[in-house]
């Protein structure tokens, strides 16, 4: 849980729910309840909803949806939750998780620490680390995600797991990015709903696709979505 206080980038309701979840994490992830969520952050149901997919937009969470626990039958069981974060280069990886300052000494809320003092020096031996692999899987999430606000950015009513969901179906049969974000505009563009026909339709009846090399579908320097007739240049204008 103190690498979810530290080093979180969540604010408000998304990092309590953080912290919810960071509550029941173990060895094979955490599966609270959303009403038990809910119950923890003094929100509605709703607004849970829309922490986690915050949470999952900021690479911090993965979820595995109808995957938590063995109990009942499976479109029963909570969703399945893990936490990405990892420590900063500047992180001590202590278990209070101090960040150097830029004078290459220790920042702490509550303690001043006097110029004769040494840095306290952790003498525990880490464990070896599951990061990378976390890393890889936050690292294709981002990609259903960011894809997936092609279609919710348009359409605001829609339910970002549910799409988020189909999108990375769409993705794990080899269907590119860019062919799925294009697939995603003109069903939000036609007001159609995304469900794993109407995306396969799309798709299936989608037009060539220009060479990686001069597509791009996101700003090089902002990262942010370009309009269509920018997307050939890789730029805003005023990024340029």
């Amino acid at each position: 849980m103190a690498i979810c206080l530290n080093h979180s980038k969540a604010t408000g309701t998304a990092k309590v729910v953080l912290l919810g979840i960071a509550n029941h994490d173990g060895d094979g992830g955490a599966w609270p309840t959303v009403a038990t969520l809910s119950r923890y952050a003094n929100v509605t149901v709703r607004n849970v909803q829309k922490a986690i997919s915050d949470l999952v937009a900021l690479g911090e969470v993965v979820v595995h949806y109808n995957e938590g626990g063995n109990r009942g039958a499976r479109h029963e069981r909570p969703n399945r939750y893990d936490i990405t974060l990892s420590c900063p280069p500047e992180c001590d990886r202590t278990k209070n998780h101090r960040v150097s300052n830029a004078t290459g000494g220790v920042g702490n809320d509550t303690t001043l620490l006097s110029e004769t003092t040494p840095p306290p020096v952790s003498k525990s031996t880490p464990k070896p680390s599951l990061e990378p692999s976390k890393n890889a899987a936050a690292t294709t999430a981002q990609i259903a995600n960011r894809v997936t606000k092609a279609y919710t950015d348009r359409v605001p009513l829609s339910r970002f797991p549910a799409v988020a969901a189909i999108v990375r179906k769409a993705l794990a049969a080899d269907y590119s990015a860019e062919a799925v974000e294009s697939a995603l505009v003109r069903l939000a563009d036609q007001g159609r709903p995304v469900t794993v026909d109407t995306l396969r339709i799309e798709l299936t009846k989608a037009p060539a696709q220009k060479p990686a090399a001069t597509f791009h579908p996101y700003c090089l320097k902002c990262d942010t979505l370009l309009p269509k007739d920018r997307r050939d240049t890789g730029y805003h204008e005023e990024c340029a």
